[in-house]
């Protein structure tokens, strides 16, 4: 059971990253209703991923031990990067036709919200189990890393809803944040060097630069 302190603090990263993206939308606001669905069904999201990636690691035999670098970038990729996207970005695409989804930017505040509603779960079981430290960690890295895949999916699937290229920009949406989340994983989960996990770090300030970019443009 984890304590009020370390409850407060795993949930706290995704109300306040959660609240800023909200504040960035300058044109019309979101039904706080819709938001706080969004943010809930981003919950229930886990549970169709964990799903999905005990079946991953039961048909491939692949896991977050496996034995080579093409191995466990595989695993990071498919069995965390896609399978965590995917399940986002059905949760998502729940509120793609809705009428208040009416402007491109509104795609990165749905998926946000989702995003958001994730990382707390998964915050929530990981420092039930390595406690303060583990909530420092993820608090600085793993939940704002989700915040930033749920922009670059947020602002494909803001640009599908207004193209005429739509599949394309949904396929762009799950595709691109799972690369990207497959391989910010790889690096810090890899033992092989300390040098190798600086590729964390260059992904995530990338990420970081990326996503200002796309929130000052409104999508």
């Amino acid at each position: 059971m984890l304590s009020a302190g370390l409850l407060s603090i795993a949930i706290a990263p995704s109300i306040a990253i959660s609240v800023y993206i909200y504040k960035k939308d300058h044109t019309e606001k979101e039904s706080k209703l819709h938001l706080l669905l969004a943010f809930a069904m981003g919950m229930v999201a886990t549970l169709p991923a964990y799903l999905l990636s005990r079946l991953f690691e039961k048909k491939t035999g692949l896991n977050i031990q496996a034995y080579s670098i093409g191995t466990l970038l595989t695993y990071c990729i498919f069995g965390i990067g896609l399978i965590e996207e995917l399940s986002k970005f059905i949760f998502s695409k729940l509120f793609y036709r809705k009428e208040t989804f009416n402007q491109p930017f509104d795609g990165v505040i749905y998926c946000v919200m989702v995003a958001m509603g994730f990382a707390t779960v998964e915050n929530i079981i990981y420092i039930t189990d390595g406690g303060l430290n583990t909530a420092i960690l993820r608090m600085f890295i793993s939940v704002p890393a989700h915040a930033a895949f749920g922009i670059l999916m947020g602002n494909y699937m803001g640009r599908a809803k207004f193209s005429q290229h739509s599949l394309h920009f949904l396929i762009l949406s799950v595709l691109i944040p799972a690369l990207y989340h497959g391989f910010f994983d790889f690096f810090l989960i890899q033992k092989i060097s300390w040098i190798i996990s600086l590729g964390a770090a260059i992904i995530f300030v990338h990420m970081f630069k990326l996503s200002q970019k796309i929130i000052k443009g409104q999508g």
